[in-house]
């Protein structure tokens, strides 16, 4: 299965770098100013679509806060055998578009301020850098089985407020 990362490089979603490690025939696109035509044209060439990064509800950031992915891109994505949406709120991009996706993400906590914001106070970065890692890595271990996505949330399973959070926030169509 042909596969296309959407991540555009921002420092501080490293950690979703994890997702595609070693995986040297996957194609990547981390350039946050990509312009629209050539998102659909690599998103028209591939069968699986792994999109993640920061994002609101409108869909992927891309540069200046602009969006990568957002009601535009929606008829290709549509038309994928799968697709992944790893960003806070993805939860209410799918659902306006009736996407599908093997896995999305309601509001995630990546950093010590989204874990305050969300109430969860004295988490120190390297656990929740830890919590962060092991979802990440688990999602590209677990890519090609059957019971994917049972499978992330049986790995993605630490006592942990952050990764309770978290895990409460993971969805599959």
């Amino acid at each position: 299965m042909k596969t296309l990362v959407i991540h555009p490089e921002d420092s501080t979603t490293i950690f979703l770098k994890e997702i595609y490690k070693n995986k040297n025939n996957w194609t990547i696109i981390d350039n946050p100013d990509m312009k629209r035509e050539e998102i659909i044209k690599a998103i028209q060439s591939h069968d699986r679509i792994i999109m993640c990064g920061h994002g609101s509800g409108s869909g992927l950031f891309g540069g200046w806060f602009g969006y990568l992915i957002n009601d535009s891109i929606v008829p290709f994505l549509k038309k994928k055998k799968e697709i992944i949406c790893i960003w806070c709120n993805a939860d209410i991009f799918v659902k306006k578009h009736n996407l599908e996706p093997i896995l999305y993400t309601g509001m995630f906590i990546s950093d010590v301020y989204e874990a305050s914001c969300m109430g969860i106070d004295g988490m120190l970065e390297e656990d929740i850098d830890d919590s962060n890692y092991l979802f990440a890595e688990s999602i590209n271990y677990r890519i090609d089985e059957d019971n994917f996505f049972d499978n992330i949330v049986y790995d993605y399973n630490l006592d942990d407020p952050v990764v309770s959070y978290n895990r409460d926030r993971l969805f599959h169509g």
